[in-house]
């Protein structure tokens, strides 16, 4: 026991010491994301400039004066943005565009560290395993189907339910097979309703179903009475 304890702060300093060191290391990449960045925005931003300057030269006898001058414009535009880029590249602590850098960098790192979760907790097997599987829902969709009466075709392709399989029958189906794989057995229909199919995908609740979607409880647009 007061071996355990001992190992116990070891772990967590060790795992401390990695979270820095990878932070750390995190920071100088982000510097030379950064840079190799700046560097291709500059490299293209030349290239604008000589592909502008090669049109200037063609069109100087045939364009108007206004076209022209448009061109020239860009141009020195293109020449600003050139100097602003090598300036970020470039500046000191006492330079203007230092802080636009450290921002940059900050964005960067945070961005790194975020997609690493260095200063999260490790994604494993947390919360309790799932119940039903794959089987259990291949074997609820065919019940399903036994189960129900479908009352035709009419301008569909669509079969459609005349007596629906409600979401409590499903969890008698389910602790049916259950009992068969000798599993233990599910209170909740909700268990079995988050392997449906979600009505509308986009919602919060389509996030929380897992599995096939092989079943689900729409109901028919025309009643088998009808």
């Amino acid at each position: 026991m007061s071996q355990a304890k001992s190992t116990g702060p070891l772990l967590q300093r060790h795992s401390l010491k990695f979270v820095v060191e990878e932070v750390k290391n995190a920071k100088e990449a982000a510097a030379d994301l950064v840079r190799l960045r700046l560097n291709s925005k500059k490299d293209k931003l030349e290239k604008e400039i000589i592909e502008k300057e090669k049109l200037y030269g063609k069109k100087t006898s045939i364009w108007s004066s206004k076209m022209l001058e448009e061109i020239q414009n860009d141009v020195q535009n293109l020449k600003e943005k050139v100097k602003d880029t090598e300036q970020l590249l470039h500046c000191e602590p006492t330079n203007n565009n230092y802080q636009r850098k450290r921002q940059m960098l900050k964005r960067q790192a945070s961005s790194l560290i975020e997609s690493n979760r260095l200063k999260r907790r490790k994604l494993s097997s947390q919360g309790p395993k799932s119940r039903l599987d794959g089987d259990d829902e291949d074997f609820i969709a065919k019940a399903t189907e036994d189960k129900a009466s479908y009352h035709g075709r009419r301008h569909d392709t669509v079969l459609y339910t005349g007596r629906r399989v409600k979401k409590k029958n499903q969890l008698t189906i389910a602790n049916y097979r259950l009992e068969q794989r000798g599993k233990k057995l599910i209170r909740s229909a909700t268990t079995v309703y988050n392997r449906a199919r979600p009505r509308n995908k986009r919602s919060l609740q389509a996030k929380r179903h897992t599995g096939k979607g092989l079943f689900c409880w729409k109901k028919p647009p025309k009643g088998e009475e009808k």
